[in-house]
């Protein structure tokens, strides 16, 4: 009995330790994993009731592997999460579950004379969980945290080798369930030694992954300051055509002029209407976007992207409602839109029948919305690209938000910004 006391005691807040470290983390369902871990348990406690007339005490930690595997199994199962990052995890409180143990079975043989899974083992690891748990919590839950934000799957997929391997060793050749070995001081400083360096392990990796997550979000801001940077470099050249045109339009109207000057001084009125009706002919038909918003700057955007679609076949549906006064985030509004009306034509491009449409509404408090719709036959392949993670920055510097999914081959991507809640980003 007193075995399976300590092995229910010493594995109960191990699994309350990992529900505590996951708890945030994406779940496929938390009361179906505290189901199944209970049922482990209490199959693991029920074995050990049967088996422990049965077999030697050294050859019962081969249950507590199994069950150990199966409650692992459990977790890995109701997680989504990868599993380089689950073992990575999980490995860590392996160890400390191997301390905990290690600890209280030498104390219980060496300092009470009793046995290594008495009922003294089992309070005195209850101790070691009280003193040590509450000082580590806090740091082990950042670390899961790190662990879960940091996005490096080749890193990953070594990284936790090192510390499994060394935590394996430990366990296979230190045991705690052999009463012959465990009150001998080299079986305690080479456990709990060799722990402490694998916890070293974890730390130096973790600084390691800050580290790498740091870099990773330096380098996507700099993809998305370059594609900002690119689509302004577009929307300027847009605006320098525009200039150029108007240059030769007025050239070419003075011209005109003079002509027309010349036939009505001349009195040549047949010679006027021929002209006139050629220069009539002559026009390119009018199927430019002229100002949808009546702002120069967001103007120049809009049919920079609708001549654009208009090429690709495309036409654009494009309604605006902004005030007066938009707000000071009309300069995140342009490229916003510049960003989403280019994803809306890649996405529709090739389409039997392709469509865009954009709607920007914006409030007196300078609240702006914005909603563009277009056919897309799937979504976006490997999550948002640059274009959209721009807008998402965008969107969270401005205190707003960004959504964007994908249904009945239609894409469309939703986005506020809020000017009085802008943050440094």
């Amino acid at each position: 009995m007193e075995t399976v006391l300590y092995s229910a005691i010493t594995a109960l807040p191990c699994n309350l330790l990992i529900l505590f470290l996951f708890w945030d983390f994406d779940w496929r369902s938390r009361r179906t994993a505290i189901a199944l871990i209970l049922l482990n348990m209490t199959l693991k406690c029920s074995a050990v009731a049967v088996l422990v007339p049965l077999l030697p005490t050294a050859r019962m930690r081969a249950v507590e592997f199994v069950f150990s595997v199966t409650g692992s199994i459990v977790y890995l199962a109701c997680l989504r999460i990868s599993l380089p990052k689950y073992l990575f995890t999980y490995v860590m409180v392996l160890d400390y579950l191997i301390i905990a143990r290690g600890v209280a079975s030498f104390a219980a043989v060496r300092g009470f004379g009793m046995d290594a899974q008495s009922w003294m083992a089992s309070l005195l690891c209850v101790v070691f969980y009280l003193l040590t748990l509450p000082l580590l919590l806090r740091r082990l839950k950042r670390f899961a945290r790190e662990v879960y934000r940091t996005d490096a799957p080749r890193l990953w997929n070594t990284i936790w080798i090192a510390p499994t391997l060394s935590s394996m060793v430990v366990a296979f050749y230190t045991n705690a369930f052999d009463q012959n070995t465990i009150d001998d001081w080299s079986e305690l400083i080479a456990r709990v030694s060799l722990l402490v360096a694998v916890l070293f392990v974890y730390f130096v990796l973790v600084q390691s992954l800050q580290s790498v997550r740091r870099e990773a979000a330096l380098q996507e801001q700099a993809r998305q300051t370059e594609y900002i940077l690119d689509l302004q470099r577009a929307q300027y050249d847009q605006l320098h055509k525009r200039m150029e045109e108007t240059r030769r339009a007025r050239h070419d109207l003075r011209q005109h002029l003079q002509l027309i000057r010349t036939f009505a001084e001349s009195g040549d009125r047949q010679g006027l209407r021929e002209y006139l009706a050629s220069y009539g002919d002559s026009l390119p038909p009018d199927d430019s976007v002229g100002p949808c918003s009546g702002n120069y700057a967001l103007d120049a955007v809009l049919r920079y992207y609708a001549e654009r679609m208009l090429e690709a076949g495309v036409t654009p549906e494009l309604q605006i409602d902004l005030p007066e006064e938009p707000g000071s985030a009309l300069s995140d509004l342009c490229v916003v839109a510049g960003s989403l009306l280019g994803n809306a034509l890649a996405l529709c491009r090739d389409r039997e029948k392709p469509f865009v449409r954009l709607s920007v509404s914006g409030d007196q408090a300078g609240v702006l919305s914005l909603r563009v719709d277009s056919s897309a036959a799937a979504p976006p392949s490997g999550g948002p690209d640059a274009a959209l993670r721009a807008v998402e920055g965008i969107a969270a510097r401005c205190g707003g938000t960004a959504d964007f999914h994908w249904q009945d081959g239609v894409f469309t991507a939703r986005v506020t910004l809020c000017p009085q809640e802008r943050t440094e980003g």
